[in-house]
């Protein structure tokens, strides 16, 4: 009976360990993340007009905001692991994507922009911070693209003005005002419930 006791006891604590193995992976993974090398991967990728537009190292999937996301997060310097890879939804899905990596304090919120803030041209963000978006519709986060930049913006958003800018895919976007979809709504009602927020790597070297 004891040996049949600790046989159990033996074997609730292997399915224990094996259940907490995947947070523990994950909270221990080593990242550093270079902001600037980040953005310089969203810009080279984000359809630039004398670029190709999509990594070929990387698998084609639809709606792929956040999976271009996690790639310049690679490439700023983001280790992935079991758990953050590409293709899985940690990866490719914004809700996600932020409940993976604020469980864990790699990101944090910088800033967050809503009503009459949405109309300014410049933000907190610096380069290689994430643009988090909820477009009012009730589908709580919906988007998210990254910082790359300030000033003049590219010619096909000039009529907007100089500001942030950011790149992105799903609809693909260089050079694009920060808050383009504020300037630019569905409607009234969207633009009035926008909400935006800056999240910033906890491992940023530069």
């Amino acid at each position: 009976m004891k040996s049949l006791k600790l046989s159990l006891l033996a074997l609730v604590v292997t399915l224990f360990a094996v259940l907490v193995q995947a947070p523990i992976a994950s909270a221990v993974t080593v990242h550093t993340y270079n902001g600037t090398a980040a953005a310089a991967y969203a810009e080279r990728w984000s359809c630039n007009p004398n670029l190709e537009c999509r990594n070929r190292a990387y698998s084609p999937i639809a709606n792929d905001c956040t999976n271009v996301v996690s790639q310049a997060l690679v490439a700023g310097g983001f280790a992935t692991n079991v758990h953050w890879r590409p293709y899985i939804s940690n990866w490719a899905y914004v809700q996600n994507l932020w409940l993976e990596m604020t469980t864990f304090g790699w990101i944090k919120v910088a800033a967050k922009y809503s009503g009459s803030q949405l109309a300014a041209s410049y933000t907190a963000g610096a380069r290689g911070d994430i643009l988090m978006y909820d477009w009012g519709k009730g589908l709580r986060f919906s988007h998210m693209a990254m910082v790359t930049g300030w000033g003049e913006r590219a010619s096909l958003y000039a009529s907007d003005g100089v500001g942030d800018f950011m790149s992105q895919h799903s609809t693909d976007r260089w050079r694009a005002p920060w808050n383009y979809g504020y300037r630019h709504p569905d409607g009234s009602i969207d633009r009035a419930r926008m909400i935006v927020w800056v999240l910033r790597s906890t491992k940023q070297t530069l």
